[in-house]
């Protein structure tokens, strides 16, 4: 069975956000997992430009370049790795 690609990210587009620590501190363990990962993708979200979602502006002129190319990476792992910080409040 061949072992599962991952893509990992961090909810927050914050430079130094804690999301972001985590996602880096994951990457190189899931390297090293034993052959059980075969590769390890890691993205920022900031570098998707992405609007709020706007059902009509998507009826109107499609989904933005940008978010087809999210889906497309995606749709080319079998694993999503998100990371998440502590919700404050």
């Amino acid at each position: 069975m061949p072992t599962p690609k991952v893509l990992v990210f961090a909810g927050s587009t914050r430079r130094d956000a804690y999301s972001r620590r985590v996602a880096n501190a994951v990457v190189l363990p899931l390297e090293a997992a034993g052959g059980k990962v075969t590769q390890v993708t890691q993205v920022n979200l900031a570098d998707f430009d992405m609007p709020i979602y706007n059902g009509d502006h998507e009826a109107a002129e499609g989904l933005p370049t940008s978010v087809r190319k999210l889906q497309r990476l995606i749709a080319e792992h079998e694993a999503l790795l998100m990371a998440t910080g502590k919700l404050r409040g």
